[in-house]
């Protein structure tokens, strides 16, 4: 689903991963939105417009800096208004757990040192990215909510 950031990787592959992540991620819950709404649990308009700040274009490193922060802030809103307005309220839980999902909140690094233990917390944040809409999408299979193609 996403991709995991080597540690020995060049800075410029780096910038182009976490763009590929961050797309894929607009791909996945655009996903997720969909079925909500072909299941009637959502209405078309509850969609967020998604889009993302260009990581890898970008050419100042504090540009970076501060998209890389407006990114993971625009990850934790749309997943946890996600979870709030749609899985929490009309009791879908979590399949492992049996319970509410509960918001997510990512360790974003305070400073962008380019360094193995930066890229192992932002890789951190992508597993646990990539674990919740695992879930999510597990909770939509057990209560059979699927694609209106797909029924």
């Amino acid at each position: 689903m996403f991709k995991r950031i080597e540690t020995n990787i060049k800075y410029i592959d780096f910038l182009k991963v976490l763009d590929s992540n961050y797309q894929n991620l607009h791909v996945e819950l655009d996903n997720i939105w969909q079925i909500l709404i072909d299941n009637y649990l959502a209405e078309p308009s509850d969609r967020p417009m998604v889009k993302f700040k260009p990581i890898f274009k970008t050419k100042d490193d504090s540009t970076i800096y501060n998209n890389l922060l407006s990114n993971n802030s625009k990850v934790q809103t749309l997943i946890n208004h996600m979870i709030e307005s749609q899985f929490n309220f009309h009791g879908i839980f979590k399949v492992d757990s049996y319970k509410d999902f509960q918001d997510l909140i990512l360790d974003v690094p305070e400073t962008i040192v380019f360094d193995k233990n930066y890229i192992e917390k932002v890789n951190e944040g992508w597993q646990q990215v990539a674990k919740l809409i695992s879930d999510l999408n597990a909770s939509l299979i057990y209560f059979h909510y699927v694609r209106k193609e797909n029924k």
